[in-house]
């Protein structure tokens, strides 16, 4: 994101993908979706964001109650960073589909996740594939979800 670059504060849907935004402007971006409360759809696959950056989304999702779309995959946000993602996430209510795709995550983040499905959250979609998850992780995390999900996970690729 340039210095010079202004966004339009009634766009609903925003792809950022594969650019260079890293951390710091993660940092950026959070405060535009703190002010923002019209985007509904914003893609941040393949950006190079890490601890950071993904702690900034986390904290700006929780004033946010718009976004329903989020995208994070082909990303460097490691276990610790997923974890600390899910654990904010259960102060949103209006994320509808997650796309984690292609990270760092491990065994705390399907832990933060579990518990994250648990609660009241409005998510009908979260792809995870391609992170670091066990036999044991994926279990865990199949083990919380509904049971009607439940046998939707069973039968797919991750499984």
């Amino acid at each position: 994101m340039s210095p010079g670059l202004t966004l339009n504060t009634s766009l609903v849907e925003l792809n950022l993908s594969y650019n260079k935004i890293g951390d710091e402007g993660a940092r950026k971006l959070s405060k535009f979706l703190i002010k923002n409360q019209l985007l509904t759809h914003l893609n941040l696959g393949n950006n190079a964001i890490g601890f950071d950056g993904s702690r900034y989304i986390a904290q700006a999702l929780k004033l946010n109650n718009t976004l329903e779309f989020l995208s994070l995959k082909l990303n460097a946000i490691d276990d610790k960073a997923g974890a600390k993602l899910f654990k904010d996430l259960t102060f949103n209510n209006s994320l509808k589909i997650l796309d984690m795709d292609a990270n760092l995550l491990s065994t705390m983040s399907a832990r933060k996740l579990c518990l994250y499905l648990q609660g009241a959250n409005s998510l009908r979609e979260i792809y995870i594939g391609s992170n670091n998850f066990s036999e044991a992780d994926t279990m865990v995390i199949c083990d919380s979800l509904p049971e009607k999900s439940r046998n939707v996970f069973k039968g797919s690729k991750y499984m």
